[in-house]
């Protein structure tokens, strides 16, 4: 399962130094990535955020700027699913932000429970890596 989502950097957006602020970066970054494993288990109302890891900035966003995220299931548990997302400014290649956020599924109560999807085989060496990565994550 994967999501996408672009942005335009407005001027909202901006930290006090004029680029980015890294905190919205967290939330579209967030919500992307909850969209593909609210998307593999097929609901949205039992997966919840547990744990954003290594999220990265690589380089500045100015406003203007167009900023996409691309996420993708990367591992799955039993309760657990955790996504990698990319982000990329304008049409440039190099990646500006990336990193793994783990998310859970909850009952009502919210009680971890078991979700019971499975992720497809790899479709390139691309998704292996990433797979690898995401398992190593503790």
């Amino acid at each position: 399962m994967h999501s996408e989502n672009d942005r335009l950097v407005r001027s909202e957006h901006l930290n006090h130094h004029g680029t980015l602020f890294a905190g919205t970066v967290a939330s579209w970054f967030v919500e992307t990535c909850f969209t593909a494993a609210a998307r593999l288990v097929g609901r949205t109302d039992s997966v919840v955020c547990l744990k954003i890891h290594g999220l990265r900035f690589d380089m500045p966003c100015h406003p203007g700027d167009l900023f996409k995220i691309e996420a993708r299931v990367a591992y799955v548990g039993r309760t657990s699913i955790r996504v990698h997302g990319r982000a990329y400014r304008n049409s440039e290649t190099r990646a500006v932000t990336e990193g793994f956020v783990t998310f859970v599924t909850v009952d009502e109560n919210g009680t971890k429970m078991e979700h019971g999807a499975k992720l497809p085989p790899p479709k390139d060496d691309y998704e292996s890596v990433l797979r690898s990565q995401a398992e190593a994550i503790r």
